[in-house]
């Protein structure tokens, strides 16, 4: 059983939102913006395999920071990465 002050202390899932038409979700953990999106084939079918992508402020442009399978892999990927 977590005491009161170990509660309070224990890291929250970061909320995701929807960004796009294709499924893409963002979100913001630590003051950093994040966002995950599939990756298709040519004929528009999902592979499996998520792109994530890190805001740049300097650049105001979303920039590669990985590719992962599974869309579970991939937000705990960000999540470590805060």
């Amino acid at each position: 059983m977590l005491t009161f002050n170990q509660y309070l202390n224990e890291a929250k899932a970061p909320r995701w939102k929807k960004a796009g038409p294709n499924g893409e979700i963002e979100t913001t953990i630590g003051g950093e913006k994040w966002k995950i999106e599939k990756m298709l084939d040519p004929y528009d079918r999902p592979t499996g395999e998520y792109h994530i992508f890190g805001w740049d402020k300097r650049s105001k442009d979303w920039v590669w920071a990985q590719t992962l399978y599974g869309k579970t892999y991939a937000k705990a990927w960000v999540a470590d990465q805060s």
